[in-house]
């Protein structure tokens, strides 16, 4: 009986006798039992060696692929292009799907890392995975957008893995680091890429802040220049006042009639006694003397003169009246030994007097100083007129009785007037003598030899 060739071995010819006479199936071929002609090319993804009993005899490995027919050995499997992977007997390369990347020579593709996504298919490196956006985070391998925004709190500038990147630093760059903690002077909302500065007038002296409301007003007195402040810049200078929130150590400007110290948060008025003709002034000087000032927040003084029947020392915000014995006619008095004292004769009983009240009654005297018009008690401004004396109406001083005449009485006058001539004092009698002025009583009789009327 005729035995027909194995699987992988044909005969073209007849009368063959020995089964070694059967020719074996060339490389990149394929021949099954009983053939006499060669049945086919090896399957592309496949080759065959000699003796191959099928189309698929050997499958190109994992990692290479062959795309056309006839493959006759392994070295015929090409290594699998970059951008694509090869499983097991493949013809064509699979392109690298979204969220990896495919070297040359990959089975499967290769996870973008965490820090990164992909939403392209075809890559063909690890330098083709996108880094994780701005302000968002990938905390997942092979993705095909970042997992969402970086916290608040937190800022993420590119490539970042985690929702919080835990850096306690000053801000960062992208050479530095991906992200961190958001540092002082600054505040990160949800999704931030770069720390947002604090704005002038504020500042922030914690790590975290989240809203710019996490900023501080500046400090009632200070300023904070510029922005991202983490303390206050300074204190406001002298003449110049800083409310909350201010910016510059020149913030407001102390107005005439006002002032500021170093440090102050609102301005000063003025009080009275003091006056401010400057802007920026630190004090109010003191009105000077022969002025006063007596309103809040005056400006100058040159209209205020002290007035009459007072005087006013340095910081003087009411003149002060010259006291009861005194006057003073004129303005400007600086103290009060510029009120004048009361002339004799005269008497002041007041305060603030611009001129002597009145004449110092009859029958007394006022001598300087006098407060009273009636001196009834001897004392330094005058008192009753004394025996030996005569004192008319605005008399200075007791007036001694002239020669001639004497007064044994207190309270005279002076108004004596005998036959039409006023002589002060009672008339020496007819045979006596009164020789000496300031008698009170007749000093004795006439001598022998004498007359005296």
């Amino acid at each position: 009986s005729t035995i027909g060739c194995p699987p992988g071995t044909y005969n073209p010819l007849t009368g063959l006798s020995l089964l070694s006479e059967c020719l074996p199936s060339p490389a990149g071929f394929y021949t099954v039992g009983s053939s006499s002609n060669l049945t086919g090319l090896c399957d592309a993804g496949y080759y065959c060696p000699l003796n191959s009993t099928g189309s698929q005899q050997m499958a190109c490995p994992q990692r290479y692929y062959r795309a056309d027919q006839g493959g006759q050995s392994i070295q015929d499997c090409a290594l699998c292009v970059a951008g694509g992977y090869c499983e097991s007997a493949t013809v064509t390369p699979a392109v690298c799907t979204a969220g990896h990347y495919c070297p040359s020579g990959v089975a499967a593709p290769v996870d973008c890392p965490i820090g990164t996504y992909n939403n392209n298919t075809g890559l063909h490196r690890v330098e083709d995975c996108t880094l994780c956006a701005p302000g968002y985070f990938c905390d997942s391998p092979g993705i095909i957008q970042p997992t969402g925004l970086c916290d608040a709190g937190y800022y993420c500038i590119v490539g970042v893995n985690i929702s919080a990147p835990n850096v306690y630093a000053t801000i960062l760059t992208v050479g530095d680091s991906p992200g961190g903690v958001c540092p002082a002077g600054y505040y990160c909302p949800e999704g931030t890429s770069l720390p947002v500065a604090c704005p002038q007038g504020t500042f922030n002296n914690h790590s975290g802040a989240s809203d710019q409301s996490d900023c501080t007003v500046c400090t009632p007195g200070a300023y904070c220049s510029g922005t991202g402040n983490t303390h206050i810049t300074g204190i406001c200078y002298g003449g110049y006042y800083c409310p909350a929130g201010s910016y510059s150590p020149v913030q407001n400007e102390a107005l005439p009639g006002q002032y500021a110290v170093a440090g102050s948060a609102n301005f000063s008025i003025c009080s009275p006694g003091t006056f401010g003709s400057m802007y920026a002034q630190t004090y109010c000087p003191d009105c000077p003397a022969g002025y006063y000032c007596s309103d809040n927040g005056m400006t100058g003084y040159s209209d205020f003169p002290c007035s009459k029947g007072h005087y006013c020392p340095t910081a003087t915000f009411q003149p002060w009246r010259c006291p009861t014995g005194s006057y003073s006619g004129q303005h400007y008095n600086r103290d009060i030994n510029d009120c004048n004292i009361c002339n004799p004769g005269s008497y002041c009983n007041e305060t603030g007097l611009e001129a002597p009240t009145g004449l110092c009654d009859e029958g007394y005297y006022c001598t300087s100083n006098a407060t009273l018009k009636v001196q009834v008690l001897d004392t330094d401004t005058g008192g009753p007129c004394p025996v030996g004396h005569y004192c008319p109406e605005g008399s200075g001083i007791a007036n001694k009785c002239p020669r001639g005449t004497y007064m044994a009485l207190t309270l005279n006058t002076g108004n004596v007037v005998v036959n039409g001539t006023n002589y002060y004092c009672d008339l020496c009698t007819a045979g006596r003598a009164c020789d000496g002025v300031g008698l009170f009583e007749e000093s004795g009789d006439c001598d022998a030899g004498y007359f005296c009327k």
